[in-house]
Order: C-alpha cells, then sequence, then structure tokens
C-alpha cells in the first residue's frame, strides 16, 4: 500500500478533535507527505458574522486562524503544513477541500454519539465517510471518566 501524501485534517478547534490532529500529524511525519489542516466556520458563524461589521468580522476569522495554527505544534519542523479556513456546512467544505487539494486521505474526530443523540445531531464524520473519493480516518475522542489515557502526541 502507497504512504499518503496528501492528508486533509478537519478540526472544529475543540478538544473532541485533538486526537483527529494529532492521528494527521504522525500519518504525515511517517509518509513525508503534506499535511493540510481545515477548520470550517460553520453556517451559523458565517451568516451571522456576514453581518457584523468588517472589524468584526476579521477579527473572528484572525482569532480562528491562530488557534489553527496554536492546535498541530509538534508539527514544526516535522510535516509539511498548510492551513485553510472555508465558510459553509462542515461536511460540504471538507469534501469540497479534499477534492481541490486532491487529498488521499482525510482524517476527521468523530464524538462517537449513539442512538437519539446521533439521529437527532447527525453526524458530519459520517456524511464525510458516505461522500468522500478517498479514504477517510475517522478518530473516536475520548469521553470524559474514560479510564483510557491519550497517548503523547507524536
Amino acid at each position: 500500500m502507497a504512504a499518503f501524501q496528501r492528508i486533509l485534517v478537519a478540526t472544529d478547534l475543540s478538544g473532541a478533535s485533538e486526537l483527529a490532529v494529532s492521528e494527521a500529524v504522525r500519518i504525515a511525519a511517517d509518509s513525508g507527505g503534506a499535511l493540510f489542516v481545515l477548520h470550517v466556520l460553520e453556517i451559523e458563524d458565517a451568516l451571522a458574522l456576514s453581518t457584523a461589521p468588517e472589524a468584526i468580522y476579521r477579527a473572528y476569522r484572525e482569532g480562528a486562524e491562530l488557534r489553527l495554527r496554536e492546535c498541530v505544534p509538534n508539527a514544526e519542523g516535522r510535516v509539511d503544513v498548510r492551513f485553510l479556513i472555508r465558510e459553509g456546512a462542515a461536511e460540504d467544505e471538507i469534501l469540497r477541500a479534499a477534492d481541490e487539494v486532491r487529498a488521499d486521505l482525510i482524517v476527521t474526530g468523530t464524538r462517537g454519539r449513539r442512538g437519539t443523540a446521533r439521529l437527532f445531531l447527525g453526524s458530519v464524520a459520517a456524511r464525510v465517510v458516505a461522500q468522500a473519493s478517498c479514504p477517510v480516518l475517522t478518530v473516536r475522542s475520548l469521553r470524559k471518566g474514560s479510564a483510557r489515557r491519550r497517548a503523547p502526541a507524536a
């Protein structure tokens, strides 16, 4: 199996996506591939910001860019990292970005909701898996109170 050379990792900048980002960094470092780190400003945020004064929108976006760069501190010097910020529906923008960067792997976190929570809230990861034109690795976040400990970042 060929190593992945163009890896897209989607992050919502929450603790839940930390493991997915760490795993994507590890895969990119092991394969010598490029890592594209994507954050999507959800539609609700984008709509609210579109009516905000330009200075507020700029500050919000700059804050997101700073947080995006901070989410991959262990990649510096090991991986070619590029950052992307998009606006819209998360699954649509993840799929669009994957096509644009010609990703051969998408990595995304999942909270592992079950039952009615998943039924009503849906899953961005599940929709990406169903529609992606390349392999998708989903990384489940650890739940509160879990006995498992997070492995050290690569």
